[in-house]
């Protein structure tokens, strides 16, 4: 059943690229791709893994991924019904430079030091408090990602409020920033060479992240490029233009190379596999469609709190503050294969079955095209023109939630609580302030205003 599976996802990511025009970020195809991907990794563990896909496995996933893309094609066309768009008849324009004095990239790249530094600070003393200082870097955060997720050892990892926020602070200026970057980077004057500074504070940001014993950033950065790379280049050249051979080159050899670094990353992150890049990326995107098909076959019995997976971020935060009886660890299952481990995640669609059945599963699925296809439409039609344009943006901050919908949920089972909803705020607040506070009264059309009051020139 799983080579009928992937023939089938193939199958449709062709039909979905010929009806998108080739838009291979557009939701429907970009999701796809990304099932398409996941179950060609099963594919090759097919005998180590001994998978035997069930039939409602094949059926839900794929039917999953058919209702996804029908869902957005219903909704572009409703969304746009009446508009006078349409993105391959808006005419080429240009990219303006926005250019922040140095100044206040001093500034930002100063915030982004010390949010860094006290991230670690703290670090340093849930290391201590768990005995492990002194060790070798791999084994304290082994032992730190193991207490973290240990619902009775959390407070010995938990951080202050302020560090929290302070980070999420961080987190939203990097999306701020990475757009200033891509912006210059297409733009005509070519100013990203004066944007060294903001290319330091984008570095920090990742190196904080390893803080957190997590990847998940690097690859939500690397695919907020490339969205916000797609969207800029066609909005300069236009929709009906393809892109050249060797850019997709490009694009394929970063990918292996981002994904390279993603397993590599496993040691500073406190990973313990020892696997070859082969198996060791095949097991991370494969593993989950083996054991959602494991759990169909043998499903956990709901505990009957509302959305425990789903929402799982904003349900334990809730919990947290009002209600210690929705307290819980956000750890799945682990399971076993034909005697190998092969962790606990299980796609998203085992949270929305999980918590909902299939009601919740085709109404998440209702959801997610409905925001991603009216993200989409509105950047592929909407030029700002030197402004912020926090649509975009924004899309490029959540984006990953598509990708990863194979493997797991991130949109609502991750980002939906308190430290989401801030960094959004922080992504649409920083950068109205930074890029469009300036004065620049009829500066559009004569060409760079002046700084306002943080210096910014666009």
């Amino acid at each position: 059943m799983i080579y009928i599976l992937v023939f089938l996802l193939a199958a449709l990511l062709l039909l979905l690229l010929f009806i998108e025009r080739g838009d291979w970020l557009a939701p429907a195809p970009i999701v796809t791709l990304s099932f398409l991907f996941s179950v060609a990794c099963a594919a090759c563990n097919v005998q180590q893994w001994g998978i035997d896909l069930g039939l409602q496995t094949t059926a839900t996933i794929f039917s999953g991924v058919l209702l996804f893309a029908l869902l957005c094609l219903l909704f572009r066309s409703v969304t746009s019904r009446g508009s006078t768009k349409n993105p391959y008849e808006v005419p080429d324009a240009p990219v303006r430079a926005i250019r922040l004095s140095i100044g206040c990239q001093i500034m930002l790249l100063a915030f982004f030091l010390f949010a860094t530094a006290v991230y670690y600070w703290q670090m340093r003393s849930s290391f201590a408090s768990l005995g492990v200082t002194g060790r070798n870097w791999n084994d304290m955060m082994s032992t730190y990602r193991t207490a973290s997720s240990d619902i009775d050892l959390s407070d010995l990892t938990s951080m202050p409020t302020w560090v929290v926020y302070t980070y999420n602070t961080m987190h939203g200026l990097a999306f701020v920033i990475l757009y200033v970057i891509i912006n210059n980077f297409f733009s005509e004057e070519q100013t990203w060479r004066r944007d060294i500074l903001l290319v330091l504070c984008c570095a920090v940001y990742l190196v904080s992240t390893i803080l957190r014993t997590g990847r998940l950033p690097v690859l939500e950065y690397a695919f907020a490029i490339a969205l916000m790379a797609w969207i800029i280049w066609h909005r300069i050249h236009g929709w009906k233009r393809t892109i050249h051979l060797g850019y997709v080159i490009a694009v394929i050899a970063a990918a292996i190379g981002i994904l390279a670094l993603f397993s590599a990353l496993r040691w500073l992150v406190g990973r313990t596999n020892s696997a070859d890049f082969f198996s060791y990326i095949t097991s991370y995107a494969g593993g989950s469609i083996q054991l959602f098909d494991l759990y169909l076959k043998n499903p956990v019995p709901a505990n009957g709190i509302f959305g425990q997976e789903t929402f799982r971020g904003i349900v334990s935060a809730f919990g947290r503050h009002f209600d210690n009886g929705l307290t819980f660890s956000w750890q799945l299952e682990f399971r076993y294969s034909n005697g190998i481990m092969l962790g606990n995640v299980y796609t998203a669609f085992r949270y929305w079955i999980y918590d909902f059945g299939y009601v919740g599963w085709l109404v998440m699925l209702a959801l997610y095209a409905f925001i991603f296809t009216a993200l989409h439409t509105h950047v592929k039609t909407y030029n700002p023109v030197g402004r912020f344009d926090s649509a975009l943006v924004i899309y490029a901050y959540i984006f990953i939630s598509l990708v990863m919908l194979p493997i797991q949920d991130v949109l609502f089972a991750m980002d939906f609580n308190p430290g989401g909803i801030y960094t959004l705020i922080c992504i649409v607040f920083f950068g109205w302030l930074i890029i469009d506070k300036s004065p620049r009264q009829g500066s559009r059309q004569k060409g760079a205003s002046e700084g306002g009051p943080y210096h910014v020139r666009v």
